[in-house]
């Protein structure tokens, strides 16, 4: 890839992050500063008169290394209850896991599951130590969503092309367990608090 491409990229990681960081600066989100900083930083209103939201998976990614503790933790606390998730990832509340999920063990085989596990396998990439606070609920519930041996499956529903599979084929039920508890597996690693 051309260097270019790499340091465009960067460029707007660093309108993004001035952007979140001036919403978030009282600790907690301020939708007329984000608008103000959004105009002021991008020199134009809105696209079609609305206002961008920050909340998807491109801008979520873009700032993941670039905050400030108190922002990236502020930040956290505003996508885990935003009433609709991330926008192209989840769109329900991430702080809430479903009932369905909770009280069916089936449910974690589910599309719904591998979702809301790619919201959080997003949001594992904050390196904040209190961010990884804010997401060990999380942990807690994966963990009770293992199989008898110490495995994870995740059913043959979820299948989608993009997550799953990883290996060529899950005519065999042991492909398709090795895969899920890669992926859970990782994201548990990606959760866990450095010391």
């Amino acid at each position: 890839m051309s260097t270019k491409l790499f340091g465009n990229a960067s460029n707007i990681a660093k309108k993004w992050t001035e952007i979140i960081c001036c919403a978030f600066e009282k600790g907690v989100y301020d939708h007329n500063v984000y608008s103000d900083t959004y105009k002021k930083i991008y020199g134009l209103p809105p696209k079609g008169g609305r206002l961008l939201d920050f909340s998807n998976f491109y801008q979520i990614s873009l700032v993941s290394d670039n905050l400030e503790d108190k922002t990236a933790s502020a930040l956290m606390d505003y996508i885990l209850h935003k009433k609709t998730g991330i926008y192209y990832i989840y769109d329900r509340q991430l702080s809430i896991l479903p009932e369905v999920f909770k009280s069916l063990p089936e449910v974690f085989k589910s599309k719904e599951a591998s979702k809301y596990i790619a919201a959080i396998e997003l949001l594992s990439e904050y390196k904040n130590p209190g961010c990884k606070e804010k997401l060990m609920f999380v942990v807690e519930w994966l963990n009770t969503q293992k199989e008898g041996e110490g495995y994870w499956d995740m059913g043959t529903t979820v299948k989608d092309g993009v997550r799953f599979p990883l290996s060529n084929s899950w005519r065999k039920k042991e492909l398709r367990v090795k895969d899920c508890t890669y992926r859970i597996s990782r994201l548990m690693k990606n959760l866990v608090i450095d010391k």
